[in-house]
């Protein structure tokens, strides 16, 4: 199966710190090597090349013409950092009419200071007003996104070259919002809500925050008209441009998942999709993928005809996330839909606070990079399968976003986390029973929904059973085509709501909803209604652990010559295998292996497949299990070479200011946050200290690795060392300086320098304290980071060693370098002396085979990214996933004495960590997860604290030898 250029991944490209053409285009060239099919060009935190300068459109240029040779795809990113509207400043800055507002209500004796010209109205003794945040947009103002696009997508078409522009892909818009803070407000919405409505949307304001008469229609409007404005005015605008000038849009809003949280940001998320060409969300986290974000996109894709759903995801992971975990994530991604995939992110440069940036960059510093094109292969070859087959599914699910409306009031939101609980809990229920079903949004169902004969169309879908969740309203559209639907023959099925809440239609009371009402099969709960759906829609016949596994159908007219319908199954945990067993009613089943792109037949007339997932494994049939292999156990044992250097992380230093002592002991990242509250320029002595033990050879060479050397006066106990790097390990940022000959005990290396950052630094970082777009695109003049000594040493903890969750283990310091040993059993390599090592280790052992016989090569546990693995001198393959499992070809196991090596490859994570949480290992890595304090760029707390070290498990349990 060949893979084409557009279902190959386009990875965020985090353009952080000075562009240099060429290495742009080195950049390039590897990430085609990998199989990456294009990036997106992203302007983040740490830019040091003026963005939209001559020199940024120098770069764009470069990197364009270096995609066009190696054929890859080039995207333009529409904004610096996020969330994009406000063009860099330049939109909001034009004034309040462009600037984002918010819709308040206070009470009179509270308006004193409240300037006369935001005050809106006053009823009743409240008083309404808007609230402004001079850093972002107004998204409601069609004549606010006409400026972004002036300033931002026609600055490209202007200023780029004909071939340039020519070959850009498209545009990423990224988390456009209406708010983050209550309830959004625009200067328009007077007039749009009379035109809509025929009413005085200021007469009604009262009803926004409290149950007054006539409250639930007053909601559905005002928020039915946002959702509508926002859609139109902000994302049909920029998609019409771009359609115009031949490029395609894709990207995300905000915080699509729950009820509440689209609701103030978006009005309701699923009528925004229908304005990309390839919609998107995102996931961030090492954990469970949302359902109902994911499912809301692909079923609006589905109703409108989207062949293409992206997700950005991987954010947040942390740098120990391995192929494993990514597989398994995205997998529950491609199962509900999503076949395009947005790793965040790659990092032009990971010097200063760039490598805490939402953690890990998936790049050229990670020890795997040579690795990644099998897992860019693999999802690649998925998610094009599934696109080239077609969604039927036959069963509807309403939304309850109009629901949500009515009982929001920006306050404690009455009963509406009940019903988005409801709307969860049969989304799962029905994906446990492998249940097809998309969702029907009541916007959109206004626009497309009509009925024909028994079946509820929407768009270019055709449903045969409608499943009302617990709701409290629908549209009048909705109720006119469900009493159609009804009539001839269609059928509903409800969740009963608790204590009887009334129905009501646009908010509104309506005597003749009873009858239709009356026509519905009501459920107690939404199990109920699962089972019931499930006997007449289950995709197929499973037993055995079947609640685990998240299934999709594909339908292809014409595969290789025949019909065909290919089934996708994942188990949904990453802990726990799951034993099913599928059953099939006489016709040819094939397994596809995403590996190689092949289909295997499964054994003639086997039609009951029984069939074990591995955590987080998946199977793909068209509508072929290899038979396991014998083993046994003999046991090695192993020499151990190291292919990289280790490195021991000197994260905390004695510091002085202008001669006087700040700190005996700070983390040095926080010592950036102290340096900066002086607000001038200030003179920074930097100690670090590390322990030698007696038994280690002080001749043996080590390296320092420092970020931006050229900026410090370097010496190692007391002697000055020549600051200019020679070379540089995982990533430029991190430039090695040799150091001279070390000693027994305690050595220093101090680091002087003058601090110095720009006014418009502490200009920045005050409006970044305020909102997100700012701190999104913040840079410093210079950055003050962790250390590291790098060499062939090994690093032994003095303290105690603590193991606790997620394959980790706490250690207490002080830390030595000491001789490393030669001899591992493999299983534990960070505590072999690796606590901190990032990097590539081979292990070579022998064993003998008498009386074996073994035809696999099997691992039982593995805490690394990549085994390599070589049989007397054969290669076996590459493990990047369950089931950790390679073959043993005939002829090549001895039945005396065999050679095995085995090379490991693992990540940066116990190298830059976060180390110091108390939670351990994190699933949820931010830039605030490696502070002990508050960061000096936002206002919650940080996460709890351990002064000791967290670092993560490294090595291999076998099963068989």
């Amino acid at each position: 199966m060949e893979i084409r250029t557009d279902f190959r991944p386009v990875p965020f490209w985090s353009w952080n710190d000075v562009l240099v053409p060429e290495e742009l285009r080195h950049q390039v060239r590897e990430m085609h090597d990998k199989g990456i099919g294009g990036f997106f060009m992203h302007a983040r935190g740490g830019l040091l090349t003026k963005y939209f300068s001559k020199e940024w459109f120098d770069a764009v240029e470069a990197t364009v013409d270096e995609a066009i040779k190696v054929g890859a795809e080039p995207w333009l990113y529409d904004e610096n950092g996020w969330p994009s509207g406000f063009g860099n400043g330049m939109v909001n800055g034009l004034g309040e009419k462009y600037q984002q507002k918010y819709l308040r209500m206070t009470s009179e004796e509270k308006a004193a200071d409240i300037p006369v010209s935001r005050i809106i109205a006053k009823i009743d003794c409240k008083v309404f007003y808007y609230d402004v945040n001079p850093y972002y947009v107004d998204n409601l103002d069609a004549e606010v996104t006409h400026e972004f696009i002036r300033q931002v997508y026609e600055a490209y078409k202007e200023k780029l070259s004909p071939r340039a522009w020519a070959a850009v892909k498209g545009f990423f818009t990224d988390e456009p919002q209406l708010s983050r803070n209550g309830v959004p407000w625009s200067l328009i919405l007077p007039d749009e809500y009379r035109a809509a409505y025929g009413r005085d949307l200021l007469s009604e304001l009262p009803a926004i925050f409290t149950q007054c008469e006539g409250y639930r229609a007053v909601r559905v409007r005002y928020w039915s008209l946002l959702t509508r404005l926002f859609r139109d005015n902000f994302l049909r605008q920029i998609h019409d441009w771009c359609e115009a000038n031949g490029k395609l849009l894709t990207g995300h809003h905000v915080l699509e998942e729950t009820y509440e949280a689209q609701l103030y940001s978006n009005g309701a998320i699923m009528p925004q999709y229908e304005f990309y060409h390839i919609p998107g969300v995102d996931w961030l986290g090492r954990t469970t993928p949302n359902a109902v974000g994911l499912n809301q996109l692909q079923s609006v894709a589905a109703q409108t005809g989207k062949e293409r759903l992206l997700v950005e995801t991987f954010a947040l992971c942390g740098w120990n996330v391995n192929f494993q975990d990514m597989r398994w994530m995205y997998q529950l991604q491609m199962a509900r839909g999503i076949n395009f995939l947005c790793q965040h992110l790659e990092s032009y440069s990971l010097r200063g606070a760039r490598k805490r940036d939402y953690p890990a960059s998936l790049f050229q510093h990670q020890p795997w990079w040579d690795k990644y094109r099998l897992f860019n292969d693999y999802v690649s070859r998925i998610g094009q399968l599934l696109a080239d087959g077609v969604s039927k599914t036959p069963v509807l699910v309403l939304h309850g976003q109009s629901t949500a409306w009515t009982e929001y009031n920006c306050g404690d939101n009455g009963r509406l986390s009940m019903y988005y609980s409801s709307f969860a809990g049969l989304t799962a229920q029905l994906e446990a029973r492998q249940v097809p079903f998309h969702y029907g949004d009541e916007t959109i169902i206004a626009e497309k929904g009509r009925v024909n004969g028994s079946k509820f169309i929407v768009g270019l879908q055709s449903y045969e059973l409608v499943v009302l969740p617990k709701l409290n309203n629908i549209s009048a559209t909705e109720k006119s085509l469900l009493e159609e639907f009804a009539k001839n023959g269609g059928r509903i099925i409800g969740v009963q709501v608790a204590n009887n809440d009334a129905y009501t239609v646009d908010g509104e009371q309506d005597a003749s909803l009873q009858a239709l009402l009356d026509k519905v099969y009501w459920c107690h709960d939404e199990e109920e209604v699962a089972i019931l759906v499930a006997k007449m829609y289950q995709l197929c016949e499973i037993s055995g652990d079947r609640g685990k596994i998240i299934a999709t159908r594909r339908i292809f007219a014409d595969f290789q010559g025949a019909p065909a319908e290919l089934l996708f199954f994942v188990n949904s945990s990453n802990a726990e295998a799951a034993e099913v067993s599928f059953h099939f009613q006489g016709t040819p089943v094939a397994r596809f292996m995403p590996d190689t792109g092949e289909f295997v037949s499964v054994e003639a007339g086997q039609f009951d497949i029984p069939y074990r997932f591995e955590p987080g494994g998946s199977l793909l049939l068209m509508v072929r299990p290899v038979a396991k292999a014998s083993s046994t156990k003999p046991a090695p044992t192993y020499q151990m070479e190291l292919l990289t250097p280790n490195t021991l992380t000197l994260d905390t230093c004695r510091c002085y200011v202008d001669g006087k002592l700040l700190a005996e002991k700070i983390e040095t990242i926080s010592l950036m946050a102290e340096a900066l509250k002086f607000e001038k320029d200030v003179n920074l002595r930097l100690e670090f200290e590390f322990q030698v033990a007696d038994s280690f050879d002080t001749g043996k060479p080590l390296m320092l690795l420092v970020e931006s050397p050229e900026i410090f006066a370097i010496s190692f106990n007391g002697e000055k060392l020549d600051s200019h790097a020679n070379g540089f390990l995982f990533d430029q940022a991190f430039a090695t300086i040799p150091l001279p000959p070390c000693k027994h005990g305690v050595n220093i290396v101090t680091l002087e320098t003058l601090f110095h950052q720009e006014p418009e630094v502490y200009a920045n970082i005050r409006a970044a304290r305020i909102f997100e777009a700012e701190r999104n695109k913040l840079s410093f003049n210079m950055e003050l980071e962790s250390i590291y000594i790098a060499g062939d040493f090994a690093v032994r903890n003095l303290g105690s060693r603590e193991l606790i969750g997620r394959n980790a283990e706490r250690l207490e310091g002080p830390f030595v370098i000491d001789t490393l040993g030669h001899e591992s059993d493999g299983s534990n390599l960070q505590n072999d002396g690796l606590p901190f090592f990032a990097g590539k280790v081979k292990l070579t052992g022998r064993f003998d085979a008498t009386c074996c016989n073994c035809n696999v090569f099997r691992f039982s546990q593995f805490f690394a990214n990549v085994a390599e693995v070589r049989l007397n001198g054969v290669e076996l393959g590459a493990l990047v996933w369950r089931p950790y499992d390679l073959a043993i070809p005939h002829g090549v196991l001895r039945e005396k004495e065999n050679l095995l090596e085995i090379t490991l490859t693992n990540n940066l994570r116990n190298l830059l960590g976060p180390h110091h949480l108390k939670e351990g290992e994190s699933w949820g890595v931010t830039p605030w997860s490696f502070f002990k304090d508050k960061h000096f760029c936002v206002s919650s707390l940080p996460p709890q604290w351990n002064d000791k070290t967290c670092i993560v498990r490294f090595g291999f349990e076998l099963d068989n030898l």
